[in-house]
């Protein structure tokens, strides 16, 4: 929305579930979601995909633009993580990813992924710690460009 210079009034949702059946609705004017929530709605013609919100044009969806095609410098994107204890032996996290992305590369798993809206990317354990501090230091300053308070949850 800064960057965009509009505003945006978040509402908060108990999953995303319950986001995409307000959109469908037309409670909302829009939802930002994963494609594995939004992927068949969108391809059924039930809801209307507006852009993307990665670097690149989303594979099952290659029409669509990215937000970073209208807004400049635009680009974020979600991902999952395998973590382990801070103390995790070397060999053992090593053998963790080279199992982790083994599997991932079998075609019968990948097509489901795909056909689910993801795309694995495996990386290396270098590349996740760098993703993870890279993301840190890009949501800390949006929050603290937002203004928005830290809230402690006891």
């Amino acid at each position: 929305a800064s960057m965009a210079g509009i505003k945006l009034q978040h509402l908060p949702f108990r999953g995303g579930a319950l986001g995409s059946q307000e959109l469908l609705g037309k409670n909302i004017d829009l939802l930002f979601e994963t494609p594995t929530l939004l992927l068949e709605l969108v391809k059924s013609g039930q809801l209307r995909a507006l852009a993307v919100t990665g670097s690149k044009r989303f594979f099952a969806l290659p029409d669509v633009p990215t937000i970073g095609e209208t807004v400049a410098n635009y680009e974020t994107s979600s991902w999952l993580g395998l973590a382990g204890p801070p103390k995790l032996p070397d060999n053992i996290a090593a053998r963790l990813n080279t199992e982790l992305t083994s599997i991932l590369a079998d075609p019968k798993l990948l097509d489901r992924f795909k056909a689910l809206g993801n795309l694995p990317a495996p990386t290396t354990r270098d590349g996740f710690k760098a993703r993870v501090k890279s993301d840190i230091v890009k949501w800390t300053g949006v929050v603290s460009d937002a203004g928005i308070a830290r809230v402690r949850i006891q």
